[in-house]
């Protein structure tokens, strides 16, 4: 046997090609020998190598298929044994003979290193995969089907699942991740109230969120015209001008006219006024210094159009390699468009809404930053009496609302009562709170420059959900 350190050397068997294929038939022996010789390494052998196929002999994969099945039935480990479990489920023959087994426990003279072997096995099997990635991203760029980007996207998935899966079966025992609660207690702590994620922009919704989590969806739902661009926008803007980096994806407005209304909003001028070119030059004075402050801030748009979940990880991720990336706002998740075909409407869009959720879930955890999703709200709430959402009107997917760590609906009644005693009152009803509780941010709103501000503070306190 070859010591720990050593790698061992590749076989000669299966000819040239095999040659070619990274694998270690030497490493693969050991790994099983070591399980004959003492079966209790199995647990550590499993966590290193997930399943059988890291494996790149059929034999030896058959060989620990029937080591697992018997370690998780509890059944007796040794030559006898396992030779009996192959030839009662006619598998003996695809080893070979019993000959075989005894030829791995003789050629392993100890069970220490077994987790050794097994590593070796692992970056072998992780090797393979990354060539069968290439070769599938060969066949997909040589067809012409898709747009190199998509390709590309694909392939950053496909990789990033690998990196992903080297890791499956790890865990981590209640000491190690107490460390990690502890230091999240003591910034907790230390933080006195404010709020731990990226704030806002309104201060009672950060007393209830504690600000933009890493990691966390946010769905900003409502029907057109109650404002969850300007809410969005507002919130980039608070983010960005405190020195974060935020992606803006606009799937229904191009980046240039995103661009004026967050200087309109911020520059206090009516955005109608600038549109119409009846401006006047106080206003003009104004609406230029904001556009130039907002030009100093890491602020990165993107409004193209029919983009796939996977076309935007692919941007998000270059935004984030190029100038950082700290919050992620998509508007609107309705507009995505489904992964390689055209929507065929009815369930089939139900299904493609949820993986778009769901793609923007994996997102927020891979890159370890809060998204924020803006989310069209179905028609049935016009036509109930009290029209404040809930959560069954989350427009075609209840994935939506399962993805999502806090659901937030945005409702002005004066929208649908001119005469309203709440005119200019603005609900951010949190319906639902994955990491806190439920209740209603009453805000101010301003129409004229589209606008979410905090009310005064005796009328600020958030109240219990009305849903």
């Amino acid at each position: 046997m070859m010591p720990p350190g050593a790698m061992p050397g590749a076989s000669n068997d299966g000819g040239a090609l095999a040659n070619r294929v990274p694998h270690d038939l030497d490493a693969e022996r050991s790994t099983l020998g070591s399980i004959l010789l003492d079966p209790e390494v199995m647990p550590d052998v499993q966590n290193v190598l997930g399943g059988d196929r890291a494996f790149y002999s059929e034999k030896h994969r058959v060989i620990y298929r029937a080591l697992s099945a018997m370690f998780e039935a509890g059944d007796a480990i040794d030559l006898v044994t396992v030779s009996e479990h192959l030839r009662v489920r006619g598998d003996l023959e695809v080893v070979g003979s019993i000959g075989y087994l005894v030829a791995l426990a003789e050629g392993t003279t100890t069970a220490a290193y077994a987790t050794h072997y097994a590593g070796i096995v692992r970056k072998n099997a992780s090797l393979r995969q990354v060539i069968a990635v290439g070769h599938k991203m060969v066949s997909l760029a040589s067809a012409g089907l898709e747009d190199a980007e998509t390709v590309l996207g694909q392939a950053q998935t496909a990789l990033a699942g690998l990196l992903t899966g080297v890791a499956t079966g790890d865990y981590r025992r209640a000491d190690e991740v107490a460390a990690d609660v502890t230091a999240y207690v003591a910034a907790l702590l230390a933080a006195d109230g404010t709020p731990t994620g990226i704030p806002s922009g309104l201060a009672d919704l950060d007393a209830v969120l504690h600000g933009w989590q890493k990691g966390a969806v946010y769905v900003l739902a409502a029907r057109p015209g109650m404002g969850k661009t300007a809410a969005a926008l507002g919130a980039a803007w608070h983010a960005a001008s405190r020195g974060s980096s935020v992606g803006v994806f606009s799937l229904e407005m191009p980046d240039r006219d995103l661009f004026l209304r967050l200087a309109a909003t911020e520059g206090r001028v009516n955005l109608e006024r600038v549109r119409s070119g009846r401006v006047g030059g106080r206003d003009i004075d104004r609406l230029a210094d904001t556009i130039q402050r907002i030009s100093t801030k890491s602020l990165l748009f993107n409004d193209v159009s029919d983009l796939t979940v996977t076309q935007l990880r692919t941007k998000a991720r270059l935004m984030m390699a190029r100038d950082g990336l700290d919050l992620l706002v998509v508007d609107y998740l309705q507009l995505l468009a489904p992964e390689g075909k055209r929507s065929g409407g009815g369930e089939n869009r139900v299904q493609e809404v949820s993986a778009m959720s769901r793609g923007l879930k994996m997102l927020a955890r891979e890159l370890d930053i809060p998204v924020l999703v803006l989310s069209q709200l179905s028609r049935q709430v016009e036509q109930r009496p009290n029209k404040r959402p809930m959560l069954s009107d989350l427009r075609e997917s209840g994935a939506v609302e399962q993805d999502a760590d806090a659901v937030i609906f945005i409702y002005r009644d004066d929208y649908y009562d001119p005469n309203s005693t709440e005119a200019g009152i603005a609900e951010f009803i949190i319906a639902k709170n994955r990491n806190g509780p439920l209740a209603t941010v009453r805000t101010q709103w301003t129409g004229e420059h589209t606008s979410f501000r905090d009310l005064a503070r005796h009328d600020a306190a958030p109240h219990p959900s009305h849903s």
